[in-house]
Parts: structure tokens; C-alpha cells; sequence
């Protein structure tokens, strides 16, 4: 193969890393006019995932060409295209966003809970999770599993979200289809685990945000259940 531009990160079939690495990578290529005639390269372990086909089907690498490499694949390129992209970067996500053509938020804007299915990969469920969805409820808010949803279902859907709330986990990538208008983010953290990284893109997308530590973790500490502290998110709740 000539040239090649590569799409390759270590947890790219995760949707945080593939929409945050893998995408601010082909940004990069796309707004310094790398050659089009340099396809995306690809490995398996990311195009297997439903999120990279749905995104390929909704015109996320407009008419550059995309090759798989299989998982014991050795693809040799005369001229490989490395791209180092900082993940929390707002052009990128507006790239992103026009790619994928997310609409113009609308209305007062919806408040989303982030539900974490019974298949999320690393656990960490709340055992007073029917507590926290009766008074997220009670609260107007709409209780949402993004795992049921396909990815246009859930730009549409976080597009119109003015306050997103939820577990700290993948799902929260969808803060990003908000497309910078006002909203305020809400993020559960067990005290056994956690990361800056929705609080760096939170900022980096001008979003008001505040985050909750849970409580009394079981388990392993990446994957440990914990109990919500009902009275705390009341309280974040009333000052809505």
C-alpha cells in the first residue's frame, strides 16, 4: 500500500476512546488536508464494533476510503500517516459533530439519567439504583440506557439534553452531541475509581459541571458496586 493514515489506539473498540482518540485523529487528518488518495486504516478490533459501523453509515469519514486490518493482518505502507491528537480539543468535536450531522439543539432542553445496563462491561452498579431512578423521576428527568440505543437515536437524543446526569462511564461520550449549548453535567463517581476526563470535556465544551462520590463500594476496585447517597443528589437536584 502507498500511504496510509492510522486510526490504531489500544482501546479503540471502546466508544469514550474511539469517539475521543480515534475521531480527533481523523480530524486531524481531515482539517490539515492530508492526501485523499491516504485511506483511514483501521483495525478489526475497532470496526467490529456496532458504534464504528453506525458512525461509517452516517458519513463520520465522508468520502476517504477505510480499509480493516484483520487482527493478525500485517499490512505493509510505504508512507504510514501517525497522527498525535489531544483527545480535548473543541474543534475536533465540532468536526465530529458536522460529520455526523447533529442537529441544532431546540426547546428548554430534556434532563437525561444515564442508565448503566446489566451488560455494562465494567460494572459498577448502584444496589440503590431503584431509589435513584424514583427520584431522578421525581425530578423530571428521563431515565436512559444508551446500550438500547442506536448512535443516531442517542445524538438525537443528547442533542436536546440541557442536564445529563449519570454514572461515570462511556456512555457520558454523549455530552459532546450537545453541541456547546448550555447544559450542566452531573457525574457519579465511585470513591474506588474515576477520572478527569468528563470534567476536561465538560470545560472544554463551556458546560456547567459537578460531580457526587457514591458510597460503601463491593468489589473489585475498576468494577465495584456502590450505594448513591439519596439525600446528596436530592440536594443537587433541588439546585437545579
Amino acid at each position: 500500500m502507498p500511504t496510509a493514515i492510522l486510526l490504531h489506539h489500544f482501546h479503540g473498540d471502546n466508544y469514550f476512546h474511539f469517539f475521543l482518540y480515534v475521531l480527533s485523529k481523523a480530524a486531524v487528518a481531515e482539517r490539515h488536508g492530508l492526501p485523499v488518495e491516504a485511506p483511514f486504516l483501521v483495525p478489526e478490533k475497532t470496526a467490529s464494533t456496532r458504534f464504528f459501523k453506525q458512525a461509517m453509515d452516517l458519513g463520520v469519514f465522508g468520502e476517504r476510503q477505510v480499509i480493516i486490518q484483520g487482527r493478525k493482518e500485517t499490512i505493509a505502507v510505504e508512507q504510514a500517516y501517525v497522527i498525535r491528537a489531544f483527545f480535548c480539543h473543541k474543534p475536533y468535536f465540532e468536526w465530529v459533530c458536522d460529520r455526523l450531522d447533529v442537529p441544532a439543539p431546540s426547546g428548554n432542553g430534556r434532563h437525561i439519567f444515564v442508565l448503566r445496563g446489566q451488560s455494562a462491561a465494567n460494572g459498577r452498579a448502584f444496589r440503590n439504583q431503584d431509589e435513584v431512578n424514583a427520584l431522578a423521576e421525581s425530578y423530571g428527568f428521563d431515565l436512559v440506557d444508551p446500550s438500547n440505543l442506536s448512535l443516531e437515536e442517542q445524538i438525537d437524543l443528547f442533542s436536546q439534553a440541557s442536564v445529563i446526569a449519570g454514572a461515570h462511564g462511556a456512555a457520558l461520550t454523549n455530552i459532546l452531541f450537545r453541541r456547546c449549548a448550555p447544559c450542566r453535567i452531573i457525574e457519579l463517581f465511585s470513591p474506588t475509581m474515576g477520572s478527569p476526563h468528563y470534567y476536561m470535556l465538560a470545560k472544554e465544551l463551556g458546560f456547567a459541571y459537578e460531580s457526587l462520590m457514591t458510597l460503601n463500594p463491593q468489589g473489585r476496585a475498576f468494577t465495584a458496586s456502590t450505594e448513591v447517597d439519596i439525600d446528596a443528589l436530592k440536594r443537587v437536584f433541588q439546585n437545579l
